[in-house]
C-alpha cells in the first residue's frame, strides 16, 4: 500500500509567514539606515508645502526691560582691594538697550541727538535688512555722569523695551597698581638723568642711556594704559538695537511668488521622485531574500495539493 505524504495541520505555515516578516523588517530598517545621513524624502516634500515663521528669543518683552546694574570684576584684572572710598573707585560702566521701534531712520537720528546733547559720540552703526527683516545697532560713548539719564531717554525712543542691562566694572585695583609702577619709573628716570649729567666715561654714558631708554618706554606704556582706562572711566559705552514693531509690519513680504513656488514644488518632486528610485532599487537587491521563502512555501502549497488527491 502506497504512503501519501498527508499534512496533518497547516501549522507548519506559521514558520514561513515569520521568516518573511523578519525579512521585510529586515529590508525595512536597512532602507533607513542606509538613508539616515541624508534628509528624508518624504520630510522634505512635506517640509517644502510648510510656511517658515521667523522665530524671536528675546530674553523679556514688554515696556519694562530688565536692569542689572552690579559691580563685577573685568576679566583679567585683579580685584579690587585698596579703595576704602566709593569716590576713589575706578568703575567702566557699559549699557545695552534693545526696543522696537516704528521708524528707524527717526529713531536713528534721536539716538545721534542724546549722544550729542551730553557731549557724546557715536562710535559705531549698523543697519541690516530691509523691510520686515530690518535691524539697526548703534553704539555711542557718553558722559559716565550722564549714563544714567542717557539711558532713561533711548528707552523713551522705543514703542516697547525688549531689553536692557548695564554693568559696572571695578578696575580701582589694576588703577591703583598702574599709578603705583608709574611713579616708580618716574622716580628711576630722574635718578639716571642725574647720574647720566655726571658720569664722564664713553661707556658709562652708553649704558645709562639704554637703561634710561628702557626706563622711558615703560613710563610710555604704563601712561598709555592709564590714558585708556581714564577714558573708559570717564565715557561709558551704550549700546542700542532697534527692531521693527509687530504692529508697522508690511505686507510686503507677503507678495506672492509663483516663480518661487514653482521652483520649490519642481524641487520637492525629484526629490520624491529619487527616493522612490532608491527604494525600488533596495528592493531589487533583497528581492532573492524575501522571494526563496515565497519560491518554498509555493513549492510545498504545491504538494500539499497533490498529497491530498
Amino acid at each position: 500500500m502506497d504512503k501519501k505524504f498527508v499534512f496533518k495541520s497547516p501549522v507548519f505555515l506559521i514558520p514561513f509567514l515569520l521568516i518573511v516578516l523578519v525579512i521585510l523588517g529586515t529590508l525595512i530598517v536597512a532602507f533607513n539606515n542606509a538613508n539616515s545621513g541624508s534628509v528624508n524624502w518624504l520630510n522634505d516634500f512635506f517640509a517644502s508645502n510648510e510656511s517658515v515663521t521667523p522665530t524671536s528669543s528675546d530674553s523679556s518683552s514688554g515696556s519694562k526691560g530688565g536692569t542689572d546694574g552690579s559691580v563685577v570684576d573685568l576679566p583679567g584684572v585683579p580685584t579690587d582691594g585698596g579703595a576704602t572710598n566709593t569716590k576713589d573707585q575706578k568703575l567702566i560702566k557699559t549699557g545695552s538697550v534693545s526696543i522696537t521701534v516704528d521708524d528707524f531712520d527717526k529713531s536713528s537720528q534721536k539716538v545721534r541727538d542724546i549722544a550729542a546733547s551730553v557731549n557724546g559720540l557715536v562710535t559705531s552703526s549698523s543697519d541690516t535688512g530691509k523691510d520686515n527683516t530690518r535691524s539697526v545697532v548703534i553704539s555711542i560713548k557718553v558722559p559716565a555722569k550722564n549714563f544714567d539719564s542717557v539711558v532713561k531717554q533711548l528707552k523713551a525712543i522705543g514703542v516697547t523695551v525688549v531689553t536692557s542691562s548695564e554693568t559696572s566694572y571695578d578696575i580701582t585695583q589694576t588703577y591703583i597698581d598702574l599709578k603705583a609702577r608709574l611713579k616708580n619709573q618716574k622716580a628711576l628716570e630722574a635718578q639716571l638723568i642725574l647720574i647720566l649729567d655726571k658720569a664722564t666715561k664713553v661707556s658709562d654714558i652708553l649704558l645709562i642711556q639704554q637703561e634710561l631708554s628702557n626706563v622711558q618706554g615703560q613710563i610710555e606704556v604704563l601712561q598709555s594704559q592709564i590714558n585708556y582706562y581714564d577714558s573708559q572711566i570717564d565715557m561709558s559705552t551704550i549700546t542700542v538695537s532697534m527692531s521693527l514693531n509687530k504692529e508697522s509690519l508690511s505686507v510686503v513680504d507677503n507678495t506672492w511668488k509663483p516663480l518661487g513656488t514653482f521652483r520649490t514644488a519642481l524641487q520637492s518632486l525629484i526629490t520624491v521622485f529619487l527616493g522612490l528610485l532608491d527604494l525600488i532599487i533596495w528592493i531589487v537587491v533583497f528581492s532573492p531574500i524575501v522571494l526563496i521563502p515565497l519560491i518554498i512555501y509555493w513549492f510545498v502549497k504545491k504538494a500539499r495539493k497533490k498529497a491530498k488527491k
